[in-house]
């Protein structure tokens, strides 16, 4: 097991934007169509820099697309809990930026377009863009 700072999202901070998909039922139609929008998307989350968390109840999976090593399972802390999710969401995905902003937060399906095209279009993705090419 990982050390549970995996789950200090400051650690992320300038290197990752963090997608949180959080269900309180992992049996939820809701749920697994949500991660079914990111099954084949591993090369587009690896180039946007996502570290996925995939809450269930108290459990929690990390998987970083550009730090596979950095994959983890464990439960989840209240501190996470308590700061990060709403407790009154059965079903919520959250985007967290580079600058370690909330950018997106809503409690309903975010297709892979949407949530492309919105990283997509913030300034540190455009810089990215510029960058590399």
């Amino acid at each position: 097991m990982a050390p549970l700072h995996s789950q200090n999202l400051s650690s992320h901070q300038w290197k990752n934007r963090v997608l949180i998909i959080k269900s309180e039922d992992k049996k939820s139609e809701l749920f697994k169509k949500q991660l079914g929008e990111f099954e084949t998307t591993d090369a587009e989350l690896k180039e946007r820099k996502i570290a996925l968390y995939k809450i269930v109840g108290d459990d929690f999976w990390l998987k970083n697309y550009t730090k596979p090593n950095a994959n983890t399972t464990e439960k989840i802390t209240i501190k996470f809990k308590d700061e990060i999710l709403e407790a009154s969401k059965n079903f919520e995905v959250i985007l967290i930026g580079l600058d370690g902003g909330v950018k997106l937060r809503q409690s309903s399906l975010v297709t892979k377009e949407q949530l492309f095209q919105l990283i997509d279009s913030m300034p540190m993705r455009a810089n990215e863009l510029k960058r590399n090419n």
